[in-house]
């Protein structure tokens, strides 16, 4: 597992670009707009650096561990847009977006060879 420095940078530009939209999606009420930006970032950013931004050499299992960061990287994009859009409290956002990003990365960590 090594992380590549150019495709790390990437994702960090995609995930603030997204977090730019979600900043503009969201109401103006209680600096929501401010937090929507920092959670999405943050959040959208760690599941593209796992998806993209870390070369994974375990063999045949690239393939597997790229496709469930990917899949892990889709319901965080859609939790961020949608709580971006809505009034939910703020807690419950920041909540829902971390754990939905952790469990994504348990996944990719679950796939990963262990020293035997």
């Amino acid at each position: 597992m090594k992380a590549n420095a150019v495709k790390v940078f990437i994702a960090v530009i995609i995930a603030a670009v997204i977090g730019v939209i979600c900043y503009y999606l969201a109401p103006e009420a209680d600096f929501r707009k401010w937090i929507s930006f920092g959670v999405s970032m943050l959040t959208i950013g760690f599941s593209l650096v796992l998806a993209i931004g870390i070369d994974y050499q375990y063999g045949k299992r690239d393939m597997n561990i790229k496709l469930m960061a990917w899949l892990g990287l889709v319901p965080v994009t859609v939790c961020n847009i949608v709580f971006s859009c809505f009034n939910y409290p703020i807690l419950i956002y920041a909540s829902v977006t971390v754990l939905l990003s952790f469990i994504g990365f348990l996944l990719v960590y679950s796939l990963l060879k262990k020293n035997e």
